[in-house]
């Protein structure tokens, strides 16, 4: 006899009635998050493949490696999981997934109950329910009345004073520089700073196509025209990058049980969708847009596709009371062959956008739209020469200095060109210009935009106070024109810039909300950025389980990762987390894993992988692969105050006076630049007081650990504070200092609970104060964090 029912945990699994139920309340879940969560439950004897899973629930087995992660990531929050715990959906990598929650199976006459009656007479309305806006996934919040849904699955949360420079500026580039982008275990530290659903927002969807197959590019062309064509006339629409994103991809079809869930994705309340068809004398365009329960429908004929669906874009304007924008002064030649590249630029096809460009018969090759949209494929394409050289001469024609919106445009993309080689003076300079040419209230979109270049530009210049107000205003205006990627994109930057303040805990939520949305929207690039920047801040807040935490998410989604470097860091990040928490024979593992791969990458990459080397060989006593290593890694970071760096050269140091017990070959470098004024100082001010220590200068060195101590209490990250702490308090202690030693042993108590040197400098204190109960509890936390890391024999007797 088939079950009824499958029991695990505290929930209720009905097939047949197609529910799901928790501590008695029936969760709402969508279609296809179910049939994914039973048809792992029923075949849970066994590992079930991707292949077999997609065949099982969309009927086919052509469906985007991305849609299926979604679809289980959904899954496991609905019954509580997630990809770290994976207590119930476990990832069999490269094959699939297994149910392996503890289940049991019931039968009619095993169970002695039938199903809420209310709860039968309610199927359809649960479909309904779970195909319908009050829907969304386990995160959606369900309207007054109806049944409520699990809990959102708490976000793992997430440890240099700053985040590191390579890493900052590629987040920030891949969210502000190119087109497609206007760009904790502890639960209670989870962020949700998502932006709410617009209902006055419309989302334009890619059209279909009745055509022959050279018209394919009208699918996205069009719909980008008719999203600008609405936008233009006052209407909030995101653009068409972040309807692509939310797709999944630029040839994704939507099925209607996911209109819903895609419609939340993008924060929108509408949805126009369309079709273009091919008669034998015109082109038709249809498009239909329901709105507070009204369907609109239009259509309109031309003999050409432009002016086809322009035309229906401002019949669907008068319907929904909206003035109709002027029209462009391109001529309809050129304006079909722009749409046709934006339509491959849409696609990240550069190539074919350029192709489409150069091949515009003169003189309308040198318009001002063609050199302009010429000269985003350059900055698309990373040639930032030519898009710069191809900007300027287009800002030295009369024609865009007396069109203010155009030059607007073509000075923020040469402001992008800037930030992205890490010019922020000249990228500031070309944003202030493009900022006085713009209307905030007509160029929403591009007033947003450039602001949030500015601001990340003004971050990079350490000019905080003119970056938050950007910023902030950048987010709003972002809100204002329904772009949650753009929203997205300012959280990231608002985490980054409070982080370079010295505000962690501040940066952490920013970051963790930006993720969130990123995730939402489908845009796993960029959540693979900005977790890049959370790991980082974790580690600057002495989080190792959190940073392991994200460094493991990070390592499941490598693959997604389309630069090389991203993915090569992601699994530094991983080595690194290991380090933190002492599991060192799993760290070397996977950087001689890593090894191999750095020969590949450019220096500003590899030099993060010798750095990990370095810190792990001295940590496991290696002193002199830890000073080779070390040696290597400075020879490829230039001086420019990173404040890693300045953590290498104290592990050199470190190293060499243990394995030599040198005087001579001491660096010179941590006492010159160890004044306290610059990042990193806080690191080589301690530098230079071991070197003053093992040189037996010990006026100097107290001098230099209280330059070290106020660096890092300024900087206000408790890896520097902690940093400091433990090597002026072990001098205090042997010197005699004990109240003094004791102060900056309380000073990083809080931390003492996941930091392993924190725990071990109350230890030292409290077995030199003579106090036992306090040594054997401390020992006791320090022993727990240890990993393959050993107590001094010395600090594990009993204090007399």
């Amino acid at each position: 006899m088939n079950p009824t029912e499958y029991r695990f945990g505290d929930y209720r699994l009905l097939p047949a009635a197609r529910e799901l139920w928790q501590d008695g309340r029936m969760l709402s879940v969508t279609r296809l998050a179910f049939d994914c969560i039973a048809y792992l439950v029923e075949h849970r004897h066994r590992a079930v493949g991707r292949d077999e899973l997609v065949a099982a629930l969309w009927g086919r087995v052509d469906v985007a490696e991305a849609r299926v992660s979604e679809l289980v990531l959904r899954a496991r929050r609905t019954v509580g999981d997630d990809g770290q715990r994976q207590s119930a959906i476990r990832t069999v990598p490269g094959f699939g997934y297994r149910w392996v929650a503890e289940t049991e199976a019931v039968t009619p006459a095993e169970s002695g109950e039938a199903p809420a009656a209310d709860a039968l007479a309610d199927d359809a309305s649960a479909e309904g329910e779970a195909n319908g806006a009050a829907s969304g996934g386990a995160d959606a919040t369900p309207p007054s009345g109806a049944r409520s849904g699990p809990p959102a699955a708490a976000t793992v949360p997430p440890g240099t004073r700053r985040i590191r420079m390579a890493a900052r500026l590629a987040v920030a580039a891949l969210l502000a520089a190119a087109v497609l982008a206007y760009a904790l275990r502890e639960r209670t530290q989870t962020a949700t700073v998502a932006a709410a659903t617009d209902p006055a927002a419309v989302a334009v969807m890619p059209l279909a196509v009745d055509a022959p197959r050279d018209a394919g590019w009208v699918r996205l062309g069009a719909m980008d025209l008719i999203a600008e064509r609405l936008r233009s006339a006052g209407l909030a629409v995101p653009p068409s990058e972040n309807v692509l994103l939310a797709l999944r991809g630029a040839d994704a079809a939507v099925e209607p049980p996911e209109r819903d869930e895609l419609a939340r994705r993008l924060g929108v309340g509408t949805r126009v969708e369309g079709k273009a068809s091919r008669t034998p004398s015109n082109w038709k365009i249809e498009l239909d847009a329901s709105v507070g329960g009204v369907l609109h429908h239009v259509e309109a004929e031309h003999a050409d596709v432009i002016e086809a669906a322009r035309r229906s874009a401002d019949l669907l304007l008068a319907a929904l009371g909206r003035s109709i924008p002027a029209d462009s002064h391109e001529s309809v030649a050129t304006e079909e062959r722009l749409q046709q590249a934006q339509a491959a630029l849409l696609a990240n096809e550069l190539d074919t956008a350029r192709a489409i460009l150069e091949a515009i018969a003169e003189p309308e090759r040198n318009s001002p739209q063609v050199a302009y949209r010429l000269a985003q494929v350059d900055f698309r394409g990373g040639r930032l020469d030519e898009a710069e050289a191809r900007l300027s001469r287009l800002l030295d024609d009369p024609a865009v200095r007396a069109d203010p919106l155009l030059q607007a445009r073509a000075q923020t993309v040469r402001g992008k060109v800037a930030f992205r080689r890490a010019d922020f003076e000249a990228a500031e300079r070309d944003l202030d210009a493009a900022l006085d040419r713009l209307d905030g209230r007509e160029a929403v979109r591009e007033t947003a935009d450039a602001l949030a270049t500015r601001g990340a530009s003004r971050v990079g210049l350490h000019r905080f106070d003119g970056a938050a107000a950007d910023l902030g205003r950048a987010r709003s205006l972002f809100q204002e024109a329904g772009d949650r990627i753009g929203i997205a994109q300012a959280d990231t930057n608002l985490g980054l810039l409070e982080a370079e303040r010295g505000r962690p805990e501040r940066a952490l939520s920013y970051l963790l909300g930006a993720a969130e949305q990123f995730e939402a929207a489908g845009a796993i690039e960029r959540v693979l950025a900005v977790r890049t920047s959370t790991f980082d801040v974790q580690v600057m807040l002495l989080r190792w389980a959190d940073a392991l935490a994200t460094s493991e998410r990070q390592w499941q989604m490598r693959d997604h990762a389309a630069d090389p470097g991203l993915a090569f860091l992601i699994g530094v990040d991983r080595a690194r987390a290991l380090t933190g928490l002492g599991r060192y024979r799993e760290a070397r593992a996977l950087l001689a894993d890593l090894q191999p791969r750095a020969a590949g990458m450019r220096a500003t990459v590899s030099r993060y992988l010798h750095a990990a080397e370095a810190e792990l060989a001295w940590r496991e006593g290696r002193m002199g692969d830890a000073v080779a290593t070390a040696d290597r890694t400075l020879a490829q970071w230039p001086d420019d105050g990173d404040g890693q760096r300045a953590r290498i050269v104290l592990v050199r140091q470190r190293a060499l006076i243990a394995d030599r017990g040198a005087r001579a070959d001491l660096a010179a470098e941590p006492s010159a630049a160890a004044d306290g004024t610059r990042e990193g100082s806080a690191m080589l001010a301690v530098a230079a007081a071991e070197r003053d220590l093992h040189l037996q200068r010990h006026d100097a060195a107290e001098r230099a650990y209280r330059t070290a101590l106020e660096a890092a209490e300024a900087a206000g990250a408790p890896i520097e504070i902690a940093g400091v702490a433990t090597s002026y308090a072990a001098w205090l202690i042997a010197a005699g200092r004990l109240d003094e030693a004791s102060a900056l042993a309380g000073r990083v108590a809080a931390w003492a609970g996941r930091d392993f040197d924190c725990a071990l400098l109350q230890v030292s204190v409290y077995r030199a104060r003579g106090h036992r109960q306090a040594w054997v509890d401390a020992l006791r936390q320090a022993r727990a964090l240890a990993g393959e890391r050993t107590i001094p024999a010395g600090l594990s007797s009993p204090p007399a």
